[in-house]
């Protein structure tokens, strides 16, 4: 380049000032965008707080549509079978139902977990002789079964799971409940596990008769609000400690030197409270 094409220091200044004004002008659109991500990252944390608040205050809640109560069922009550089957409650029931609604035939009300080893024990010992006695016509069996012990596996609240599956089949094939009840307990998962999955309950449901139809309504989970219904009227009536097993006599606890184990002290029981 010879010294006549160099440019002036005019023409350098002017230069030096055009590209000061270009650094300014892309400075300022930076920042522009810092201030639109700022603000873009101030409302997404917003929006997300308002949320997490939102579902807080609605995690207790269930939507109107799922507030099922089984057709069979009253407040606080459960499946209530007599020799021939599921029993549908009157109108107006009294307080006391299903005690004093079946004459002197004693009410046993069996308050189960079905991942309570306890119940599971229950179940296979003294839950086979009270099944007996009720198709013989000897008692009316009262099972509320609860979401009591949903905190013992690991989040998946089996225990409710469970027992919404019982009130689903009790109302969509009553006939098929006992047996129904006796295979999940024979499969009961131990505490601290995940518990069974809603697919291996249906499968259990199939194999213990319940029809494919009201196997399949299983997993609608429609007695989910019911169940935790239950079981907050069962803490409430037994506070300030709620077990399972809780048995009752014609709405009386077993005696606590009863050992529902021994079918001869059960049923001597059961004969006292007759009356």
């Amino acid at each position: 380049m010879s010294p006549t094409d160099r440019p002036t220091k005019a023409q350098r200044r002017e230069a030096a000032r055009e590209e000061a004004r270009r650094l300014r002008e892309e400075q300022e659109r930076a920042a522009k965008r810092r201030r639109l991500f700022a603000i873009g990252g101030a409302a997404v944390v917003l929006v997300g707080f308002v949320v997490l608040v939102v579902a807080i205050l609605t995690s207790g809640r269930t939507p109107a549509a799922a507030k099922n109560q089984p057709p069979f069922a009253v407040e606080g009550g459960g499946v209530v079978l007599d020799a021939d089957g599921v029993v549908t409650p009157p109108e107006e029931p009294g307080e006391d139902w299903p005690v004093g609604a079946f004459g002197d035939t004693v009410v046993v009300t069996v308050y189960s977990d079905m991942i309570c080893p306890a119940c599971g024990l229950f179940e296979m010992t003294a839950g086979q002789v009270l099944e007996e006695m009720r198709e013989a016509g000897e008692v009316v069996l009262d099972h509320r079964i609860v979401g009591n012990l949903d905190g013992f596996s690991q989040g998946t609240r089996y225990s409710t799971r469970a027992a919404q599956a019982l009130y689903t089949v009790a109302e969509e094939a009553p006939d098929a409940f006992p047996a129904f009840l006796s295979a999940l307990f024979a499969n009961q998962p131990a505490e601290g596990t995940r518990g069974l999955t809603d697919e291996q309950i249906i499968e259990i449901a199939r194999a213990a008769g319940v029809p494919e139809e009201a196997a399949a309504a299983i997993e609608e989970g429609r007695y989910t609000w019911w169940v935790e219904q239950i079981t907050q009227v069962a803490r409430e009536r037994f506070a300030p400690r709620f077990g399972t097993p809780t048995v009752l006599l014609n709405g009386t606890p077993l005696p606590d030197d009863v050992d529902w184990r021994d079918e001869q002290a059960l049923r001597a029981s059961i004969e006292a409270a007759r009356g």
